[in-house]
């Protein structure tokens, strides 16, 4: 029997030999690191190569890195001038603290003074001084950009490695030690910056802190000052009632108002006088006619024939009215027709009338301190003769709870300043062809029984009409309806002016409401208590 293996050293080829031999020889060489071709001897020269080829993308990294580096720096060099500045307004606030306190004592020793003076020695006190408020933190609000691009460059130049050494495994073409090199650099610039961050955060919140303390102090002491007015009208009513004599009677007060001439001022006392008031003559702008209630607004005029306005005004120019309240007519409580102008009214009131508070016909009208309530066919009605030359103007004017629109205007132009015109039955403010502009500004027009603003046909003109700096809100049908030929420019904060006690008629604002906030930036929306 032939053995089993006899057949197998006689297949064995010459070629097939000379295969195994290299095959064994390779083997060896591989044991004694002498091959050119293990991969453990060609490692340094492929890694090598490859680590340079990809030092154009790490330079641009590290460039990109050491400029977000001097960013932080730039904003650190910003905060610190920052916080300068903050330590002169602290100066100048404890300053004006200290000032404060003496004034004061001063207006005390003034108080204890007019009471048992004459009125030719009466004395006003001095108004207090507001702190200033505090910058807010502006350039560094973008800041944390630059944390979000560190993170990337962070992660971008790991991902290159890691995929270079994934790319050319079982080779490492970045060793541990620069990926920790990398790791390093760009953890301490990320360390950096949160340093910088929380010295941003510690500065942002002392001036917010700061700020609600002068914002608590500054309410207190435009309080304050509120009283202090007040307190300096009635002593110069008393000193000018004193040289002048006051009216306390109706009778008179229709005699001399009908014998009143440019630059005469009649003071009315405390008390109710039922009049109808007409002028025979014109004040000039030099030299107005003034009727000025008492300081208190405890004046109160009522019709003396329930059938007639209490005022009336017939081309009669240059009148002011002051400290008074017009109440319960059974038409308007004031009636201004027939060119009529520089008529202006300040801290009055125009309340529970059976037309409007204020019916304007072809006239100039101006209101400054004032309230209109609770008057049955609106709140004032004005409507202009179509020459230009009929404007109202309303600046610090509370307009709520009247029948039909809290302002409706005909052909003429306004400027409204400080205007706040709520719960009115109608619309908040009705334009109707509006033949000059029409500006709105850091005003409230809510909850009113249509739309907060409408505006009829006019003149297509651009500027025609201007809304700025405030909140429409809470209307029934909407808070703007324009016509579409129409270029409005509005900026309507659409806030929750979050009245007080709108039912109470306590138009003031909550703390909460963010037109609130707005005063911090100097921005005072709607109507103020005087």
């Amino acid at each position: 029997m032939s053995s089993p293996h006899g057949n197998y050293s006689a297949r064995l080829s010459f070629p097939r030999v000379i295969s195994l031999l290299m095959g064994a020889f390779v083997t060896l060489s591989c044991l004694d690191r002498i091959n050119p071709f293990d991969p453990v001897n060609i490692r340094g020269g492929i890694s090598q190569e490859t680590r340079a080829g990809q030092n154009p993308f790490f330079d641009t990294l590290s460039q990109q890195g050491k400029a977000l580096s001097l960013d932080v720096e730039n904003y650190r060099a910003t905060l610190r001038a920052s916080q300068a500045f903050t330590d002169s307004i602290a100066l100048i606030n404890a300053t004006r603290r200290t000032v404060n306190t003496g004034t004061d004592a001063e207006n005390q020793k003034i108080r204890v003074h007019n009471e048992t003076s004459v009125p030719e020695s009466l004395q006003v006190l001095t108004l207090l001084d507001t702190l200033l408020m505090f910058p807010q933190a502006g350039p560094f609000t973008d800041s944390s950009e630059i944390y979000r691009r560190i993170g990337n460059l962070h992660l971008l130049g790991l991902a290159r490695m890691d995929s270079l050494n994934r790319q050319y495994a079982p080779l490492v073409i970045f060793s541990p030690t620069s990926r920790d090199s990398l790791n390093q650099s760009f953890v301490l610039l990320e360390l950096e910056f949160r340093e910088f961050f929380r010295e941003v955060t510690e500065y942002v919140s002392a001036v917010s802190d700061s700020n609600t303390v002068v914002s608590v102090y500054n309410a207190e002491r435009r309080t304050d000052n509120v009283s202090i007015l007040a307190y300096n009208e009635s002593i110069l009513f008393r000193k000018n009632t004193a040289s002048k004599g006051i009216i306390a009677n109706s009778d008179s007060l229709t005699k001399a108002t009908q014998a009143a001439r440019p630059g005469d001022t009649l003071y009315l006392q405390e008390g109710l006088f039922e009049v109808r008031l007409l002028f025979s003559q014109s004040g000039t702008v030099d030299s107005p006619i003034v009727i000025q209630g008492h300081p208190s607004l405890g004046t109160v005029l009522s019709p003396a024939n329930t059938e007639e306005e209490i005022l009336f005004l017939n081309q009669n120019n240059h009148i002011q009215f002051r400290n008074l309240i017009f109440r319960n007519s059974a038409k308007s409580g004031i009636k201004l027709v027939n060119y009529s102008r520089g008529v202006s009214f300040r801290n009055c009131r125009f309340e529970g009338n059976a037309g409007y508070g204020l019916e304007v016909d072809d006239a100039e009208l101006e209101l400054v301190d004032c309230v209109i309530t609770g008057n049955a066919l609106g709140g004032l009605n004005i409507s202009g003769s179509g020459d230009g030359n009929d404007f109202l103007r309303l600046h610090n004017v509370l307009i709520d709870h009247n029948g039909g629109n809290g302002v409706r205007s005909v052909s003429t132009g306004g400027e409204f300043l400080g205007v706040t015109i709520a719960h009115n039955d109608s619309n908040g403010l009705h334009l109707v062809s509006p033949i000059r502009p029409f500006t709105v500004v850091n005003s409230i027009l809510a909850f009113n029984g249509q739309h907060g603003l409408k505006r009829n046909s006019g003149f297509a003109v651009p500027g025609m009409l201007n809304v700025r700096a405030s909140s429409l809100f809470g209307n029934t049908a909407e808070n703007v309806s324009v016509d579409s030929l129409y270029y409005p420019s509005i900026e309507n904060l659409n806030s929750d002016p979050l009245f007080l006690d709108a039912d109470g008629r306590d138009y003031r604002l909550r703390p909460a409401s963010h037109l609130v906030e707005l005063e911090r930036l100097g921005i005072t929306i709607g109507y103020r208590y005087r």
